[in-house]
């Protein structure tokens, strides 16, 4: 079997598994870092129309002035968050609390916000541990086809004359 055939199918593998994880082992609330700001506004990134599978999921983006900067930061898309950023006055000071985790490390991953140190928006441990449940089954799942397309692969090796 050929190098090449196992190195493409491993980037194909890797590309889908990176587009639908964010991050391979989810922080602990404590490790997260902090940027203090003001609340800009937000919006939705909406990835799924209403289909069936929905491996990538709808997205808050949230913006805020940090260090005379403004700065995106992304959250899962759920009603109540939504409707938290809609009463959030802007310009409110808050406090961003973030992780940028591999695969996606360009991202600030928002898991609590905060007002004048209030949690106002924040992910609960149920919430984390389902989230960590999905990306640990994704990962076996994405792990599967690529040992699968490997086998199949050394099973149609051509045969040396």
């Amino acid at each position: 079997m050929k190098s090449q055939y196992l190195i493409g199918m491993f980037v194909l593998c890797f590309c889908v598994w990176t587009v639908v994880v964010d991050n391979v082992v989810l922080p602990s609330m404590d490790g997260l870092a902090q940027d203090v700001g003001l609340y800009s506004r937000y919006r939705v990134k909406e990835w799924n129309k209403g289909k069936k599978i929905d491996l990538l999921k709808n997205e808050l983006l949230v913006y805020a002035y940090v260090k005379d900067r403004e700065q995106l930061y992304y959250m899962e898309y759920t009603p109540q968050f939504e409707a938290t950023l809609r009463n959030l006055p802007q310009g409110a000071a808050v406090q961003l609390r973030h992780a940028k985790r591999f695969p996606k490390i360009w991202k600030r991953h928002l898991y609590d916000l905060r007002q004048e140190g209030i949690p106002i928006m924040r992910y609960s441990p149920t919430q984390l541990m389902q989230k960590q449940k999905f990306i640990w089954k994704f990962s076996a799942v994405v792990g599967g086809i690529y040992l699968f397309l490997v086998v199949l692969g050394l099973m149609n090796k051509p045969k040396a004359r």
